[in-house]
């Protein structure tokens, strides 16, 4: 497990009149700024927040705007600066997702980034991240430019139940308690991406009820195609392993966790049953034209190794406390 200061997690400055070429889907950057990028090479995600500073026009917000995945190593792009250094660029994992409003760089005199709190206040700050344009952050300051944009910490994937402030005693420092709810960050990212892995990898990139495939979008491109469903929810103890898990196109994903479908083992296999209040409007157009084909007994498409497959006391949790049945 990392510690907290091990969390890849960097800030992105990235303004309109660069003279990088960045795109809402990918990010130009000179060679030094490589090292930040190692962990997308060791397989681990890295979650990036985009910064858009002042720019050359004095047009830039000065505020975090959003946030994405790099989950892919960086690339050459086979351009160069005018000093000569190499130039390299990732992609954006979905593309960015905005705050819901502007996250400014400070919130009563204090920036969100706890390494800045250092410097000066004024001019002194502002000189502190000229050629930074790429920099580590850590887990509270993620937690902390989150609620400033109004961006929900869920929308990493993060349940309530996981990253909840834990009970303290009256006395205890906020600064502990954020020390520990920022770790407990960093276990859930962690175990999230790994479940996701393991899931997608045992469908083989499948829907298990669907069959559509990403097709040729590469793996780490299609966090918004297919979804590692849990069976039993993380919210009712559900583990994060293989065997709780199931490839799903985000419809199937969403249907299947409000309870309007569930499985069932049978001497044929793993079959679909689906709820009497699954209306058919949920599932198809009103002109017909568009149709999920969801109904009772359909085979589920399983892993072939028996031990990746869901485990049936999974199943009959999600048929008796998840789907409804009336």
């Amino acid at each position: 497990m990392k510690s907290l200061v091990d969390l890849p997690a960097v800030v992105l400055e990235s303004h309109i009149t660069s003279v990088y070429a960045d795109t809402p889907g990918a990010y130009e950057f000179p060679r030094r700024y490589l090292k930040h990028f190692e962990a997308a090479s060791f397989g681990s995600p890295i979650l990036a927040v985009i910064y858009e500073p002042r720019g050359d026009d004095s047009s830039g917000r000065m505020a975090y705007v959003g946030w994405t995945w790099v989950t892919q190593p960086p690339m050459g792009t086979g351009r160069r600066t005018k000093s000569g250094e190499d130039l390299f660029v990732v992609t954006y994992d979905g593309g960015i997702n905005w705050f819901p409003h502007d996250a400014r760089r400070e919130m009563n005199g204090e920036p969100l980034e706890l390494w800045l709190r250092a410097k000066p206040r004024g001019r002194s700050r502002n000189v502190a991240t000229f050629g930074r344009a790429v920099r580590p952050i850590v887990a509270s300051d993620v937690v902390r430019i989150f609620g400033s944009g109004g961006q929900d910490i869920g929308a990493l994937e993060i349940t309530d139940r996981e990253i909840a402030y834990p009970e303290r005693v009256e006395h205890e420092a906020p600064a502990v308690i954020a020390a520990e709810r920022a770790r407990r960050i960093v276990q859930v990212l962690e175990r999230d991406a790994q479940f996701r892995r393991d899931v997608l990898g045992a469908y083989q990139n499948r829907c298990a009820i669907s069959s559509f495939e990403i097709g040729t979008v590469p793996t780490y491109q299609a966090r918004r195609i297919l979804d590692a469903a849990h069976i039993r929810p993380i919210a009712l103890q559900g583990p994060d392993h293989v065997t709780n898990g199931l490839a799903l196109t985000p419809t199937l994903h969403r249907l299947f966790d409000e309870g309007l479908f569930g499985l069932t083992y049978s001497a044929r296999g793993l079959e679909t049953r689906v709820s009497p209040r699954l209306e058919r409007r949920m599932i198809e157009s009103p002109d017909g034209r568009f149709r999920l084909p969801l109904e009772d007994g359909l085979l589920v498409a399983l892993p072939a190794a028996i031990t990746l497959r869901p485990d049936p006391a999974q199943i009959a949790y999600h048929a008796r406390e998840v789907f409804l049945a009336s």
